[in-house]
């Protein structure tokens, strides 16, 4: 007998759904539910949202934990230039004052343009794609968008900064699944088309 026919309809996504929930659960964060995880990875390579910085650039820090170990909720885009590094020989960021986009179409639910703390994140702004995902841009020098603002993918939303906390200009950029009051934040990687 061939093994396909052995093989159960939904299993395969029953069983991701179930690593996700076990990694968001030693990750510390609330868990999804099977179903929100199973549409997770049912995403197609079409479905996916854009990289949010155009120019070449790369992730310096993961999701879901720095290299020391401490919990990271999204993913650290630094610029790339020409001499491969994210410095300049004077130390200058090649990040700092670059634009950053909007993944996917979606409205403005949170932003905060005032050079403050900001939980961390210091200017930032989030944008609801109406489909039970959101996005997280922070760090901004500037954000050039407002509250409730329909944006397009690719749209520009806001220059690279480093305002928060950070140690060097750069993106945190986090997908959540949920809204701005109740959200789980998710491996952005399995959602953006890397540049």
């Amino acid at each position: 007998a061939d093994l396909e026919s052995f093989k159960i309809p939904g299993a395969e996504d029953l069983i991701n759904a179930l690593k996700a929930k076990i990694k968001a659960m030693y990750a510390g964060e609330k868990a999804t539910t099977v179903e929100e995880t199973t549409v997770a990875t049912k995403k197609t390579e079409t479905d996916k949202m854009l990289w949010p910085v155009a120019i070449k650039s790369e992730v310096v820090a993961g999701f879901p934990s720095y290299d020391s170990g401490r919990a990271h909720h999204g993913v650290d885009i630094f610029v790339i230039g020409s001499n491969g590094r994210t410095r300049d020989d004077y130390g200058n960021s090649y990040s700092y004052g670059e634009i950053f986009r909007a993944a996917k179409d979606g409205v403005v639910v949170e932003v905060y343009n005032n050079g403050n703390w900001n939980a961390g994140f210091g200017n930032y702004c989030i944008v609801d794609h109406g489909d039970g995902t959101q996005t997280l841009y922070a760090h901004a020098k500037t954000v050039y968008v407002e509250l409730g603002q329909k944006v397009k993918q690719g749209e520009n939303l806001g220059e690279i900064g480093g305002t928060g906390n950070t140690t060097a200009p750069h993106l945190h950029f986090e997908v959540r699944l949920g809204n701005v009051n109740s959200y789980t934040r998710v491996d952005p990687l399995n959602y953006i088309s890397e540049p």
